[in-house]
């Protein structure tokens, strides 16, 4: 038997945003593992909490098995948490944007010795990258 591979988030954050949809959600069967995937994606707190809530209807719908399923992520109840989602969310582009304005704007070329100093601007937009990267990294 082949090793089961689950349809990651960002498939479907890639369809949402390639046919501007506020959510979608993505329902695929694997024969092989005799099992349903529901993977979900909205543009805001809301859109996630309409997919979260199609997702687990359209489960119980097929009588798919509620003690079973894995969750990376629960935006159902309560609202907040996908408040503070979106909140991150719109953080980090923010953060990203405000270092790609920087970094164009920069003489710092990240190899002189003085990159390494505090006040060196090129080398806090290198540590604000890696910080961004490391907060869009899922968790194991």
């Amino acid at each position: 038997m082949r090793e089961y591979k689950d349809i990651p988030t960002t498939e479907a954050a890639s369809l949402a945003v390639r046919f501007a949809k506020a959510a979608v959600l993505i329902v695929a069967i694997d024969d092989e593992h005799n099992r349903f995937q529901f993977t979900t994606y909205g543009t805001d707190a809301n859109a996630k909490v309409r997919a979260a809530r199609l997702s687990e209807e359209f489960s119980k719908f097929l009588g798919c098995d509620q003690g079973d399923k894995v969750s990376f992520e629960d935006f159902r109840e309560p609202m907040e948490a996908a408040r503070v989602k979106e909140q991150r969310d719109t953080l980090l582009a923010v953060l990203e944007a405000l270092a790609n304005k920087v970094d164009a704007t920069s003489d710092c070329d990240h190899k002189r010795a003085s990159c390494k100093d505090v006040g060196c601007i090129g080398h806090e937009v290198k540590i604000a990258r890696e910080l961004i990267t490391k907060a869009r990294t899922p968790c194991p």
